[in-house]
């Protein structure tokens, strides 16, 4: 057996790497579209996450399941570009939280979990690569939950 790497390694592993830094470049923030803002669209969605979490406010077990009924409504929107899409689910959940309470920093990993799902059903990320995705925004928001919570103490 010689150490030479297989290059069908090599090009998968390149792949992966590729694909992972894509998902996690942030982009520039999109200026709003007067069709995302408007109130019928976003009256319509909050009453999707109302309907999809019940009485409870948006936390940490029920943010995705809220981000996936979203995405899912927003999907049937054709006019909007993938982009204008997820700012507008963003948005949404934003507005939400601001109106009903609830924990802001869990928007923080919502961008990186609909590029994701994104990417996984476009064939661009394998289960195994999105589920690395996905360990990696939990740690983002676990993360970020400290902070608050750290910071929050020392308020007191």
């Amino acid at each position: 057996m010689s150490d030479t790497p297989n290059p069908e390694t090599k090009i998968i592993t390149t792949s992966i790497t590729e694909t992972a830094l894509a998902i996690l470049t942030p982009r520039p923030a999109v200026q709003p579209d007067p069709i995302i803002t408007s109130s019928a669209n976003m009256a319509m969605l909050l009453k999707s996450i109302q309907n999809t979490i019940g009485e409870e406010k948006l936390s940490a077990s029920n943010v995705i399941t809220a981000t996936i009924s979203l995405m899912q409504l927003v999907e049937s929107m054709p006019n909007l570009s993938g982009i204008q899409k997820k700012d507008l689910v963003i948005s949404a959940l934003k507005k939400f939280i601001r109106d009903n309470g609830g924990d802001v920093s869990l928007i923080d990993t919502v961008p990186t979990f609909i590029d994701a799902i994104v990417a996984t059903e476009n064939g661009k990320l394998t289960i195994s690569q999105a589920e690395e995705v996905v360990i990696g925004c939990c740690i983002g928001f676990c993360t970020s939950l400290q902070n608050a919570k750290k910071a929050q103490a020392l308020k007191k």
